[in-house]
């Protein structure tokens, strides 16, 4: 790890910190990235040491002096911590534990970190941000935009001969004005990790960027729209590769100290559950594409996502809910599907209390019938099944379904929830249709 401005899980980073204050001394501490993707700085003190002002962020009210116990403070949000790999910039810190033994005075206290910032410097600079980029799986297939061309020649008895290469990323997408919100085709080429190796990989970026800088979340929140599109359309459980983060007032700059263009710093954080690429044979299916909803429809989502997040939100989790018997499944989309037809009856001018008096299959009916496109399954057959699932699986005085139609009802109101959302979004009832013979829900949903 010499030399390399990295966290590596379990491989410990030893250093120094700052606060960003002239009158605080740097404190000794340890970096390092936990099995969970959590990042912990562990910072000892030795009790009755006025040089060690730290212990008074961990449980100070059981520090007595001689004047009495002393006073508690918070640590400061933001760090910079330094050792021989470089500086890191630490933001979102907070008291996790701490430990000390007596009667030496000896104790350690680990604090936690929302973000680290790779080679940033400035504490007070990097707790907003004017740019973030974020590498999201799944969405160059989506976008369907590439970087690399190649051109082969085969010789007459079928053999490859030569393979010429080209890379230049397209052009961006514009997106949204919010935050500026774009589509960024990129690419990498160098040396790979072994000898004797080439390496090219294609990226898609999604990135924000505004003149005034805004909170990580702000940034965040545009990201996971796009990413939770993706994860629609597909209905697969696409992650974040990496994020990059930048500040105008911290360009590149060169001896003379002359600024020139952005820098863009690799960022750490386990609160976007980066993870590695699935692996999928023959690259994911999607039952629309960017191409079918444009700029246009992916702003529509935004709004969607922001003002149905009650609905959204619990059938998006069933990603994410990995292992679970099937029932707990459909109590979940049940949460979902029930907020989404409230908000729909809202939507057409329902009053609130009206609405919250519907029943359950009234507000399946909701759905239905703000379907774009007539639904891929039976509208009545799928709304009484799916009312007497959810009922069965809520309600303890009612007899638990059975497995192969409560997974039936799950597949079936999956894909009804994405024909509705794809419809609102602008994608053309021919171009479903077409995409029900690959589509992974469909194939489950819809008999043969």
């Amino acid at each position: 790890m010499v030399g390399k401005n990295i966290l590596v899980v379990g491989q410990p980073r030893v250093g120094f910190l700052a606060d960003g204050r002239a009158d605080t001394p740097y404190i000794a501490a340890q970096l390092i990235k936990t099995d969970d993707g959590d990042i912990e700085i562990s910072i000892p003190w030795v009790h009755g040491e006025e040089s060690h002002p730290q212990r008074d962020w961990f449980g100070a009210a059981t520090f007595v002096d001689a004047d009495g116990p002393r006073a508690s403070s918070d640590p400061p949000d933001a760090f910079e911590f330094h050792d021989h790999n470089g500086s890191v910039v630490l933001v979102g810190c907070r008291v996790r534990t701490w430990n000390a033994v007596w009667p030496s005075g000896v104790g350690v206290g680990i604090l936690a970190s929302d973000y680290a910032v790779l080679g940033a410097r400035g504490t007070a600079r990097y707790s907003r941000l004017n740019g973030l980029r974020s590498q999201v799986e799944g969405l160059g297939a989506w976008v369907g935009l590439h970087s690399l061309d190649a051109e082969q020649k085969y010789s007459p008895d079928g053999r490859l001969e030569s393979a010429s290469l080209h890379l230049k990323a397209p052009d961006s997408i514009r997106i949204s004005k919010s935050m500026n919100l774009t589509i960024r085709p990129s690419y990498l080429y160098g040396s790979g990790e072994h000898p004797d190796e080439t390496t090219i990989s294609e990226r898609m970026l999604v990135e924000t960027q505004v003149k005034n800088a805004r909170e990580w979340r702000d940034h965040l929140a545009q990201h996971e729209a796009v990413r939770d599109l993706v994860r629609i359309a597909a209905w697969r459980r696409f992650t974040f590769q990496g994020h990059q983060a930048t500040r105008n007032d911290d360009p590149a700059r060169t001896l003379d100290g002359k600024a020139h263009g952005q820098l863009w710093y690799p960022v750490e954080t386990s609160l976007t559950k980066i993870a590695a690429p699935l692996t999928i044979g023959g690259g994911p299916l999607f039952l629309f594409h960017f191409d079918d909803v444009g700029s246009r429809g992916v702003a529509r989502w935004l709004g969607l996502r922001d003002r149905m997040a009650r609905a959204i939100d619990p059938i998006l989790s069933l990603l994410d809910l990995q292992g679970a018997p099937v029932s707990t499944h459909v109590a979940q989309l049940g949460i979902g599907l029930e907020a989404l037809g409230f908000l729909l009856a809202l939507e057409k001018g329902v009053s609130e209390s009206a609405a919250g008096k519907q029943h359950f299959y009234q507000r399946l009916g909701n759905i239905a019938d703000s379907c774009c496109h007539p639904l891929p399954v039976d509208r009545s057959s799928w709304i009484k099944s799916m009312s007497n699932l959810y009922n069965g699986v809520k309600h303890a005085n009612r007899e638990m379904p059975e497995f192969r139609d409560l997974a039936d009802g799950y597949w079936q109101s999956i894909l009804v929830f994405r024909w509705w959302l794809a419809g609102r979004l602008g994608v053309k009832r021919r171009v479903l249709v077409e995409r029900l013979t690959w589509d992974s829900v469909a194939r489950r949903a819809l008999p043969e």
